[in-house]
C-alpha cells in the first residue's frame, strides 16, 4: 500500500477518535445541566403557583399560611439558583413539600370560588391549616437540611486552614495590630485639638457676620418694597 494512503488513513484514524472522546465527554456535562434545570424550573414553577394562590385566597389565616410558606419557599430557592451543587439535598423538598403545598393552595382556592360552606368542606379545610403549619416547620428543617452541606464544607476549609496556618507557625488567636486599631472609638473633637480657642474665635466671628449680613439684606429689602 502506498505510504501517502497509509498516511491518510492514519489521520483519518485519530481525528474519528478524537471526535468519538470529545462526544463521549460532553455528553454527561449536558445530562448534569439537564438533571439540575430541571428539578430547579419545577421548583420555580411550584414557587409561582403558590404566589398565585396566594393572591386569589379570601381566607385570612389561609392567606397568612400561604405567605408564610411562600417566603420559606423563596429563600430556599433562591440559594439553590446560587448553589444548584445543593440540590440533591433539597430534592424531598421540591418533590414534596413544596409541590404538595401548591396543590393544596390550588384546591383551597377552587374551593372559595365555588362557596361551598358544608360541615365537610369546613373540616377539610380546617385539616389542611393544620397540615399547612406542620408544612412550615418541615421548610425550616428542609432549609437547615440543605445549609448543613455548605456548613459541613466551611467547617472542612477552617480546618484546613488552621493546618496551614499551624504549618506556618501562626498561633491561634493571633490578631494583627490593625484590626485593634479599627475596635478603637474615633476621637472626640476636643481630642483632636479642633476646639482650641483660636478656632472657636474663628467661628463665632464667621457666625455673627452671616447673621449681620441677613439682617443688612433684609433690612434692604423693607426699604424697596416700601
Amino acid at each position: 500500500m502506498d505510504g501517502t494512503v497509509i498516511l491518510a488513513i492514519g489521520i483519518l484514524a485519530v481525528v474519528v477518535y478524537k471526535l468519538s472522546r470529545g462526544a463521549t465527554s460532553s455528553a454527561p456535562e449536558r445530562t448534569v445541566q439537564d438533571d439540575k434545570s430541571a428539578p430547579l424550573a419545577k421548583g420555580q414553577a411550584d414557587y409561582a403557583d403558590i404566589s398565585n394562590s396566594l393572591h386569589q385566597l379570601r381566607d385570612r389565616e389561609l392567606r397568612g399560611l400561604a405567605l408564610a410558606l411562600q417566603q420559606r419557599g423563596g429563600r430556599i430557592m433562591s440559594y439553590l439558583f446560587q448553589h444548584p451543587e445543593s440540590l440533591p439535598a433539597a430534592r424531598h423538598f421540591l418533590n414534596y413539600y413544596q409541590d404538595r403545598t401548591a396543590a393544596l393552595l390550588r384546591q383551597c382556592v377552587t374551593l372559595e370560588q365555588t362557596e361551598v360552606n358544608s360541615p365537610e368542606a369546613q373540616e377539610i379545610l380546617r385539616q389542611t391549616k393544620e397540615t399547612l403549619h406542620d408544612f412550615a416547620a418541615a421548610y425550616d428543617k428542609q432549609f437547615n437540611k440543605v445549609m448543613n452541606l455548605q456548613l459541613n464544607d466551611m467547617e472542612a476549609e477552617l480546618k484546613v486552614a488552621r493546618q496551614v496556618l499551624d504549618g506556618d507557625g501562626i498561633e491561634k488567636g493571633t490578631r494583627p495590630q490593625i484590626l485593634d486599631e479599627e475596635k478603637t472609638p474615633a476621637k472626640t473633637a476636643a481630642e483632636n485639638g479642633w476646639l482650641t480657642p483660636r478656632n472657636v474665635g474663628a467661628a463665632a466671628l464667621t457666625i455673627l457676620g452671616a447673621v449681620g449680613l441677613y439682617k443688612l439684606l433684609g433690612k434692604q429689602n423693607d426699604k424697596t418694597e416700601k
